[in-house]
């Protein structure tokens, strides 16, 4: 992601026009290997050796190619809004799809280390307590275990911490998550709920709980070493589409009830819609619950008197379709954290470039516009 910021429209079309005639001058063969290096010292150096102003252009690329028609894009656009006086109040919605696009998750396990360091850690517990390797399930490399409904949850739940993690590493903290069916465990343990490892025990137990084993009198389902803690962030139950108060607790009783209980998916988008949320992240292997949100949220505005906007909402990736390389994991999350730095949030972009090495170069000044004021003498 290249971040361009000026503090006017005219000043970040000629930022850009500044920027495509440093790439005539600096990049003269970009089929050369010292290209795709230069380039990401230039989009290191702008994240982070230069101010962020009010209006914002975040440019996704690849290549020489797609960061020209990203900057040729910006140099020629009129009527580029401000960003807001705000910045954007985010939630993350976790989706609940179960053995589908787990296995999306190699491609952001060997580029990313946060990611790697997330799904490693699962993947050592859970080998205790479900006797097999987790990262063999979700990339593949053990048929017999991924044909088994234990090992969906769990995968999912697991990609889905990674992710969290992969968005806080960019500065990207949510203001409010909630989550449908098993997707809400790890809205649990975004909001500090659920530890890692006792979200890792739930997601494992899930048929149990759902079969009502624990009510039967059958197996325990909830170990007692599994514990519960209230929110640090804001929180909305997926069983009741309310906040949860520090007060209720979130205890095994609660998550049995959870794991059989329709999701009040309106209810809670409601609920964010008052909190003013104008951001909504979608965390899952997939992107799958952005037509419902925008079309409930229509409804939740006309029901209020403050004037709710309808919010923008955003994948953290998505898996190709029809064969076509658009939304791999990384160009998705990529647009992702781009379309929140252009809507005011502010961000660590180093965590970005984590497990490179980058130098800081010479680029473009800053293409300050110049007024010029007569008097007379």
């Amino acid at each position: 992601v290249l971040p361009l910021s000026a503090k006017s429209n005219e000043a970040l079309q000629a930022l850009a026009g500044g920027y495509l005639s440093w790439l005539d001058e600096h990049v003269t063969n970009p089929s050369e290997k010292d290209s795709d290096g230069l380039l990401s010292d230039m989009a290191w150096t702008a994240a982070v050796g230069r101010s962020h102003l009010s209006h914002r252009a975040g440019i996704v690329y690849e290549d020489d190619q797609s960061l020209r028609k990203g900057l040729m894009s910006v140099a020629s656009a009129n009527g580029r809004l401000p960003v807001p006086e705000n910045a954007p109040k985010v939630a993350f919605v976790f989706n609940a799809e179960d053995s589908l696009g787990i296995e999306m998750g190699e491609e952001l396990y060997r580029s990313e280390p946060v990611v790697r360091a997330v799904l490693d850690r699962c993947d050592e517990l859970l080998q205790g307590e479900l006797g097999g390797s987790l990262l063999d399930v979700m990339f593949g490399r053990s048929s017999n275990l991924s044909d088994s409904e234990v090992w969906r949850s769990p995968a999912v739940f697991a990609l889905q911490c990674a992710q969290v993690a992969l968005w806080e590493s960019v500065g990207v903290s949510p203001d409010v998550v909630f989550g449908i069916n098993t997707g809400e465990l790890a809205a649990a343990y975004a909001a500090g709920v659920l530890k890692l490892e006792d979200g890792l025990v739930l997601a494992a137990r899930c048929t149990e709980l759902k079969d009502g084993n624990l009510e039967n009198g059958n197996a325990q389902a909830i170990p007692e070493r599994v514990s519960f803690a209230p929110p640090s962030t804001r929180m909305v139950s997926g069983v009741t589409g309310l906040q949860v108060s520090p007060e209720i607790s979130m205890d095994a009783a609660y998550w049995t009830r959870q794991a059989r209980s329709p999701v009040a998916f309106g209810k809670c988008v409601a609920t964010i819609a008052k909190m003013g949320v104008t951001a909504v992240v979608e965390v899952g292997p997939d992107m799958l619950l952005r037509s419902k949100i925008l079309s409930d949220w229509p409804k939740v505005a006309q029901q209020t008197t403050n004037g709710v906007q309808v919010p923008i909402v955003l994948a953290s990736f998505k898996r190709p379709r029809n064969g076509s390389s658009d939304g791999s994991t990384g160009s998705s999350f990529s647009q992702s954290v781009a379309r929140l730095y252009e809507a005011g949030l502010n961000l660590n972009f180093s965590g970005l470039f984590a497990g490179e090495k980058r130098s800081r170069i010479s680029l473009p000044s800053y293409p300050f516009q110049r007024d010029h004021y007569w008097f007379k003498t």
